[in-house]
């Protein structure tokens, strides 16, 4: 079985693409792991004070949570994706509970609501 050069080259270019994207991806997931963990035992970045008060305070005036547009808005933090790792953060760190794939449900640990969760 013989193979072209233009094969080699195509073969050669993707199983290279398929390398760096899976060190990529793995960078990014260490990355990731590496800070949700820290954050466990951690204190609160003052991000994430300003961000837990906000959801304090929110509940406090509507009785419901914010969204995350509702917390960007008041942050003035420009990325959904920055405000959402920080609201999962407090929910790891235990200063907040909320139910996954749920709009709304992020509150503060102390508070008591029935059928939440």
């Amino acid at each position: 079985m013989t193979y072209d050069r233009i094969e080699i080259d195509w073969i050669y270019t993707h199983l290279v693409w398929a390398y760096v994207f899976s060190h990529i991806y793995y960078c990014h997931y260490s990355l990731w792991l590496y800070c949700a963990q820290r954050a466990k035992g951690a204190e609160m970045t003052p991000a994430q004070k300003e961000i837990f008060l906000i959801v304090d305070e929110f509940w406090k005036l509507y009785g419901f949570g914010p969204t995350i547009d509702d917390v960007m808005r008041l942050t003035g933090e420009k990325g959904r994706g920055n405000v959402a790792r920080k609201m999962q953060i407090l929910i790891e760190i235990g200063v907040c509970k909320g139910v996954k794939g749920r709009a709304r449900s992020i509150r503060p640990a102390y508070l008591k609501v029935r059928n939440l969760e």
